[in-house]
């Protein structure tokens, strides 16, 4: 059952070769959904719990993933420039053993990433996810402010600094 898990998962992967980024205005935002998911500890996280504290950047992606693998630096980098500021960025490894991705991380240099792990591709199946990486920015209010596929690092630093500057207003 893993092995077809996996095999479906880079055949979508592979099938997910139309570019998206999808930007919605205030009365077309959807709910983000409800979801869990895990630290490197194993401790239990949901995504609500940062509703009404902070924006939340999820950036969905695997270590078989080249793309997610080319993307991740550039994640991180987002993840740096916006530090201090009430935006979390979580790099959320979907259908992996938490070692495995840990290994790869400390690997390629990329150890202090705030990754997540979605062991049994939940959120991926939720949020209707076609291929990855890909990105979602959500609000202060748990709404969907950006998809994008694969992730853009302009329209993700875009829609944060927007989300931002809309929340210093209120």
């Amino acid at each position: 059952m893993r092995f077809f898990a996996m095999v479906s998962t880079i055949c979508l992967c592979m099938l997910a070769s139309i570019f998206t980024v999808s930007s919605v205005n205030a009365a077309e935002k959807e709910d983000a959904p409800a979801f869990f998911f895990r630290d490197k500890a194993g401790k239990e996280h949901k995504l609500s719990d940062y509703e009404g504290k902070k924006v939340v950047v999820v950036d969905f992606w695997a270590t078989w993933c080249g793309p997610c693998k080319r993307a991740l630096p550039g994640f991180k980098s987002l993840a740096d420039e916006f530090k201090g500021k009430d935006v979390e960025f979580i790099a959320m490894n979907v259908g992996e053993p938490t070692q495995n991705v840990l290994n790869y991380l400390n690997a390629v240099g990329l150890s202090k990433l705030n990754v997540r792990f979605d062991p049994r591709s939940t959120a991926w199946k939720i949020f209707d996810i076609k291929g990855i990486p890909h990105c979602v920015v959500i609000d202060v209010d748990g709404k969907i402010v950006l998809r994008t596929h694969p992730a853009s690092k302009d329209d993700i630093r875009k829609a944060v600094n927007a989300e931002l500057s809309r929340n210093s207003d209120k």
